[in-house]
């Protein structure tokens, strides 16, 4: 609709931590329709007096931090298991006494 509902608050503002943190620019490309939807929220009155000025993640702090893959050494031939043992012959339960009645 044309109207901000309780839902639009709600995910704005779970959201805004990510946005302004996390989500970089790269990561924010393909999601056109959300951006504008949250930019057009971000720049209610309303928003602004609880939100203050709404500034995205520009994204080079949050690649800097990230840890670099390293390759994975190829992992040695595992050895054959040895044959396993025949377990033995489980004895058979004893047979349980009924109760006595009272």
């Amino acid at each position: 609709g044309h109207t901000i509902t309780l839902a639009d608050i709600s995910i704005c503002c779970a959201l805004v931590d990510g946005m302004k943190l996390v989500l970089d620019a790269e990561f924010r490309k393909p999601y056109g329709n959300l951006m504008r939807w949250f930019n057009l929220c971000t720049m209610q009155p309303e928003f602004k007096a609880v939100l203050g000025e709404v500034k995205l993640c520009a994204g080079a702090a949050g690649k800097a931090t990230a840890p670099k893959a390293t390759p994975k050494k190829e992992a040695a031939p595992k050895k054959e298991a040895a044959p396993k043992k025949e377990a033995a012959p489980k004895k058979e339960a004893a047979p349980k006494k009924e109760a006595a009645p009272k």
